[in-house]
């Protein structure tokens, strides 16, 4: 997935087992199409059908509180993807539809046998990562943007790296075009990992997001994050697009 969703933590017991994950909800019922001559998404008709929801587990999941907030985090093993069939883990998504990323934390308590409690966990949404899930990027910006941020691709440019990325997002700091197809790779843990992320997809079904932060809070204080931030390199905003492996 580009660009690569980053967070950093804090107010975790350094000392207890989280894990993290990742999933993603349709932002509405809708299909689109990018129009080149108004340089926008359009509505192209009614949503196709979901396929049925995956997680994606931070392959260093489980790990301590003082691990996960020692530095910003990064899910840039997570892979999307837009084919039905799928049996690598990666997330599926539909090409031409609008997604949330959605960012959870699971707190593993050692005294609870039952691994898929769903009492223990918190979301966290962050609006301005929605995007539109492509198989081919729409904005020449973007494109220009992830050959800058790639190390692998020195002969697409003729500037250093961090150079090539400053000069990329300040050309897209100006309105105008769409990005690109779904991009992703996720990992599979163990049984623990299945459980928890089973039980979280239930909770996920059942209340709404405000609801589900609000009651963490109050059954765990001091243990769930007390504070989260949206860490990326870039500032898109909504017209950029997650591409997706064909």
């Amino acid at each position: 997935m580009f660009p690569t969703f980053q967070v950093r933590l804090l107010g975790m017991d350094p000392g207890s087992d989280y894990m993290l994950m990742m999933d993603f909800i349709p932002v509405d019922d809708k299909r689109y199409r990018y129009a080149f001559h108004s340089s926008s998404w359009i509505v192209a008709g009614k949503a196709d059908p979901n396929s049925p929801p995956r997680i994606h587990v931070h392959p260093d999941s489980p790990a301590k509180g003082a691990q996960w907030m020692k530095q910003v985090l990064s899910f840039d093993k997570l892979k999307l993807t837009n084919n039905q069939l799928d049996d690598n883990g990666h997330i599926i998504l539909n090409s031409m539809h609008r997604y949330q990323p959605r960012f959870h934390v699971v707190y593993v308590n050692p005294k609870t046998e039952d691994v898929s409690a769903t009492d223990n966990f918190s979301t966290f949404v962050f609006p301005e990562t929605k995007f539109t899930a492509v198989t081919a990027y729409q904005n020449h910006r973007i494109t220009q943007l992830k050959i800058a941020s790639n190390p692998f691709a020195k002969g697409f440019r003729d500037c250093d790296p961090d150079e090539c990325v400053v000069e990329v997002l300040n050309q897209l700091q100006h309105p105008g075009g769409g990005g690109g197809g779904i991009g992703g790779g996720g990992s599979t843990l163990q049984q623990r990992a299945a459980a928890v992320a089973a039980g979280v997809q239930r909770q996920q079904q059942q209340q709404q997001q405000q609801q589900q932060q609000q009651q963490q809070q109050q059954r765990h204080p001091g243990v769930l994050p007390t504070y989260l931030s949206y860490q990326n390199h870039t500032s898109i905003k909504e017209e950029f697009q997650a591409p997706c492996d064909r």
